[in-house]
């Protein structure tokens, strides 16, 4: 699957447990930077990991260490964020671990 796949099978299946979230959500009052998917209200995102298998975009140099900065940000504003590769997603485990983090408090 690839990236935009990933992303919209994760949302897919969001979308059949009701949890809503905000695709491509502006986390950042000044950078561009956005969450792939976003659940604002509990500050909580996920970022689709894909083609950590292939040498794609988030398994290079420039690219991972720009990843870094953004998550580090975020985690320093208050965000949790959730990783999510092919494997997550695609076994339901990243939705699981949405789950328990909203409706388990």
């Amino acid at each position: 699957m690839s990236t935009s796949s990933l992303e919209k099978y994760l949302a897919a299946m969001l979308d059949e447990e009701g949890i809503e979230y905000v695709a491509e959500y502006k986390f950042h009052p000044v950078r561009r930077w956005r969450f792939d998917i976003a659940i604002p209200a509990h500050k909580l995102a996920r970022e689709v990991q894909g083609g950590i298998y292939i040498h794609g975009r988030h398994t290079r140099g420039n690219a991972l260490e720009d990843e870094y900065a953004k998550i580090n940000t975020a985690v320093a504003m208050g965000w949790r964020v959730l990783f999510a590769t092919t494997r997550l997603i695609s076994s339901g485990a990243i939705v699981d671990f949405v789950k328990t983090i909203i409706f388990c408090k």
